[in-house]
């Protein structure tokens, strides 16, 4: 949902033709000229920094350079630029850069300036920061922004810290009594679960990060009992609720999770009714109202909640977010469920890894002190390495890092292999995708293993396809459970190793086996992946569903979805919103989802979309088996490839005075 430089220099007051922009021949401008030429900078990117240019009045090289970076690097997801590293990030081949301080002093002059400080403000932050500053770019510190991401990276730092910040007042008995019995006590192993829940509940925002399988909805479902006692007992009414999560998917995986988790809780059956069962996505929670970013629910009309769960929150980029932040209600309370280790948003920003930052959270003495009451475990109280100190207050108080999973048995090769990925440890890596535990199979890419890639591809998908063809009928709902338990899983979107080539290719694979029969483009069995939310046919970003014939309509060819109560939905072709075929999709993709078997492949060169994020996040979708096509040379490339988002949140967070 991110905004293009014309809108943010439009929404800036900014009106003007770029027709007339005033020329330079200086040696930056012309090998920016040939840069063009060449393709290496865009058409959009290029006629945008001439715009600015020209709103400038006159001729300014560090302005158009600083222009055509910062539209680039926010289509790569960095929120603003920094002039003291961006000549070794962006990857322009220029013969000359400017001098950092006389770019930034150039700037200074046709940009708004600000101090970094973050100033509180009475009523919504935008809109005194758009009344205080008309200029499309702000020029903070060495970072330049365009102005609307500057206005939601300081909102939302000043929101966060203000809802970390505030007290929150509790039963301390009462919540002792609560965690007790649905933690357990007297455990050998410090329960950090149950630390988790006493952080939730005890503050307006909280986060709790955790791996697969580490139990964060079992957690959340847990804290929300407990906060439904509290306000029980403060209140003599019952809390407001909302689930929610980024795309379609994700949110009929939480109401899934949620339900489950909730049916085995032994509690009183009203305090259970208090918790939620059905998520729904933000766009839909904040009411989305089409183009410009607009939503129902804002500052002025703040949502109808008390408190919010948002799951899969690592896939919210940065303008979500402070979208949601400003429809909060102050005395609301957030609950950040995510993996931080994980793939950041396709949009701007990394929100979630900003907030937690890398290692274990650092709490402040009396959070230690309060968490060793609630949680009656005086080892909480005793400084140690995994349990270290810091010596005020923070953000970090909010912070639950889950560190135990229980998905994956001590011998399992697949967790195993996430863990060293994830520390960047290539030697542990090597090792485990060597010796060849049972769960794990590795292969290398050549055009034998591509071959055998494809029989892989097509044995995982058979079993639902070959249900289709049963000559006793088949059941819609089983066809859609063995399609969910394999999944071919690629890096890239084009190219023989990319979604499009593969899904071409798995196609023509299921042909020659005689498991795809027809011809034209709605044949049975093909899966379809939805791509954009249509809130009118309840379809949305990430839903998948399958081409069978309805029994209701004489065989007629429809998509069949499951929603999130189980339920059928049979839609025809015409009716489909924007969607792809998806025998294979994207790691990006695949977040929100997991499946028993999926299959990964990497291309056999290395692409800068290839980090040890995203071959994390591709391996931590699978439950029981997967399998890996990468190269040695690929493989320690992704392990020392680090994404990098570049933005100020984390210093605006972790600033003291604001």
């Amino acid at each position: 949902m991110s905004d293009n430089g014309f809108e943010q220099a439009r929404d800036s007051g900014a009106t003007a033709s770029v027709n007339t922009t005033p020329a330079s021949s200086s040696s930056l401008a012309l090998s920016l000229q040939a840069l063009r030429r060449e393709g290496r900078i865009s058409a959009l990117d290029w006629h945008f920094a001439r715009f600015m240019v020209e709103l400038n009045g006159q001729p300014c090289d560090e302005l158009l350079l600083a222009s055509v970076l910062l539209n680039t690097e926010l289509a790569k997801g960095n929120v603003c630029i920094d002039l003291g590293t961006i000549a070794g990030d962006c990857g322009l081949p220029l013969r000359e850069w400017p001098d950092v301080g006389r770019w930034r002093g150039a700037l200074a002059a046709v940009a708004a300036y600000t101090d970094g400080v973050v100033y509180e403000v009475k009523g919504s932050w935008q809109q005194a920061a758009q009344d205080s500053i008309s200029q499309p770019l702000v020029l903070d510190g060495s970072r330049l922004y365009l102005n609307r991401y500057w206005q939601y990276e300081c909102g939302l730092a000043l929101n966060l810290r203000k809802r970390a910040m505030a007290p929150s007042l509790v039963d301390a008995a009462s919540l002792q009594a609560s965690l007790k019995r649905l933690f357990g006590s007297d455990k050998i192993e410090l329960d950090w679960q149950q630390v988790a829940a006493a952080i939730s509940v005890t503050r307006r925002f909280s986060v709790i990060s955790g791996g697969p399988g580490t139990g964060k909805t079992t957690t959340v479902t847990k804290l929300l009992l407990a906060t439904v006692e509290q306000y029980r007992e403060a209140h003599r009414g019952a809390p407001r609720i909302r689930l929610a999560a980024p795309t379609g998917k994700a949110a009929a995986r939480l109401t899934e999770s949620i339900k489950q988790a909730k049916s085995s809780l032994q509690a009183d059956p009203q305090l259970l009714a208090a918790i939620p069962e059905e998520a729904s996505t933000l766009h839909r929670l904040l009411g989305w109202q089409g183009g410009g970013g607009r939503f129902r629910h804002h500052r002025d009309n703040p949502l109808l909640i008390d408190l919010l769960v948002l799951d899969e929150a690592s896939m919210v980029d940065l303008p979500m977010m402070a979208h949601l932040l400003e429809a909060l209600p102050d005395d609301a309370r957030l609950i950040l469920l995510g993996d931080r280790d994980q793939l950041a948003s396709v949009e701007a920003g990394s929100v979630l890894g900003d907030i937690c930052g890398q290692g274990v959270p650092a709490y402040s003495e009396p959070q230690w002190q309060q968490l060793a009451a609630l949680c009656s475990d005086p080892r909480l109280a005793e400084p140690s390495a995994q349990m270290p100190r810091a010596p005020i207050a923070s953000i970090n108080d909010s912070i639950g890092l889950l560190r135990h999973s229980y998905r994956f048995a001590g011998d399992s090769g697949i967790g195993r292999l996430a863990v060293a990925v994830n520390a960047g440890d290539g030697l542990q890596a090597r090792q485990l995708l060597d010796s060849g535990p049972a769960d794990l199979n590795r292969f290398q890419v050549s055009q034998q293993d591509y071959r055998q890639m494809l029989e892989r591809a097509v044995e995982g998908y058979a079993p639902y396809l070959q249900q289709l063809q049963h000559e006793d009928g088949f059941d819609p709902l089983a066809v859609l459970g063995a399609f969910g338990r394999f999944q071919l899983l690629c890096a890239l979107h084009q190219g023989d190793y990319g979604a499009e080539g593969l899904n071409l290719r798995v196609e023509r694979a299921l042909r020659q086996h005689g498991l795809i029969v027809g011809d034209g483009l709605w044949y049975v069995g093909r899966p379809v992946m939805v791509t954009r939310n249509d809130y009118g046919m309840r379809l949305f970003n990430g839903d998948i569903g399958i081409a069978m014939p309805d029994p209701q309509r004489g065989g007629e060819i429809r998509i069949c979805f499951e929603s999130a109560q189980g339920q059928l939905r049979w839609i025809t072709p015409g009716r489909l919103p924007q969607h792809s075929t998806v025998f294979a999709m994207t790691v990006h993709k695949s977040q929100g989802s997991e499946f028993d078997h999926p299959l990964l492949v990497l291309p056999p060169e290395h692409s800068a979309l290839i980090s040890r994020e995203l071959l994390y996040t591709g391996i931590t979708r699978a439950r029981k088996r997967l399998d890996l096509f990468v190269s040695d040379a690929v493989l320690e490339r992704a392990l020392r490839t680090r994404t990098h988002r570049v933005s100020g949140l984390a210093e605006r967070l972790w600033r003291e005075k604001h």
